[in-house]
């Protein structure tokens, strides 16, 4: 891999990060929970990616752009093919850094939307605008240009803000289903049954319950409960104790399972009090 990467901070808890990258072998990069919560705009302006959060996927070309809302814990990888070159942009946005978007009033709170990762329409004019700014390599942060852009990539966010919390289209049954979810996290559930309650079709619910949350039904009860777990586990409960209460069947599936969660095992989480 050879080439420049120009990283800025256009204010507080945020990051500006240009790419221009030869890449004779495919890449692939991964983020090792835990790490803080965040959003990213991310903006292709040469070469191609995949990227995947959970089970999200997406694929990233030329003049398109995706946004990245990371809880800290899930699976993120991006890929890029052999033999090509890359020219991108991302800006990255902490939770400390979203005060200073409060003149973007539509943004509300900082987002809660739970390990979203979706495509979005970048305009020419903010595509040329960032083109240049790589091939002028400036990494100034009291440059006016580039807090411009980093705030114009921010904008790119409007469309997708949460209200209360949550995306602003989903429709108020899917959040009652997930508010169900979360109270009787301990009860078995059956899609049918569960689709009945949102009243609409099993595979209606599939779909729209995906788009909305970015998870199955069954892949966020499944969140449900090894947040609890972890919970219990904090509180300093055995991990027999606790792989029975969130329903494993046997330890070994819910220590599997925990720790493709959180990155390391269930006896590794200790209470607060007992860590050095």
């Amino acid at each position: 891999m050879r080439g420049q990467v120009m990283e800025v901070t256009p204010w507080v808890g945020a990051q500006l990060v240009g790419s221009r990258l030869s890449l004779d072998c495919a890449i692939a990069t991964y983020a090792r929970p835990p790490t803080e919560p965040h959003v990213s705009v991310v903006v292709f302006l040469e070469g191609e990616a995949d990227l995947a959060l959970g089970d999200r996927r997406c694929h990233l070309h030329v003049g398109q752009g995706a946004v990245l809302c990371y809880d800290g814990y899930q699976a993120f990888s991006a890929y890029h093919p052999p033999r090509s070159r890359l020219r991108a942009v991302n800006l990255t946005i902490m939770s400390s850094g979203w005060a200073a978007l409060e003149d973007l009033a539509a943004l509300g709170a900082f987002p809660a939307w739970r390990n979203r990762l979706q495509t979005v329409p970048i305009s020419p004019g903010l595509c040329l605008s960032l083109s240049e700014w790589l091939d002028t390599g400036q990494s100034d942060r009291t440059n006016i240009r580039i807090c411009g852009l980093a705030r114009q990539l921010a904008g790119v966010l409007e469309p997708f803000a949460p209200v209360n919390g949550f995306p602003a289209d989903v429709c108020p049954r899917l959040l009652a289903l997930r508010q169900h979810l979360e109270t009787h996290w301990q009860v078995p559930h059956s899609l049918e049954v569960l689709a009945q309650r949102a009243c609409m079709s099993s595979s209606t619910l599939r779909s729209r319950f995906r788009t909305a949350f970015g998870y199955s039904v069954f892949g966020y009860l499944r969140e449900v409960r090894l947040q609890r777990a972890h919970e219990l586990l904090m509180s300093g409960a055995s991990v027999q104790r606790v792989s029975d209460v969130v329903g494993y069947g046997h330890v070994g599936n819910f220590s599997t399972a925990y720790r493709r969660r959180f990155g390391h095992a269930p006896t590794n989480a200790r209470p607060a009090a007992h860590r050095s």
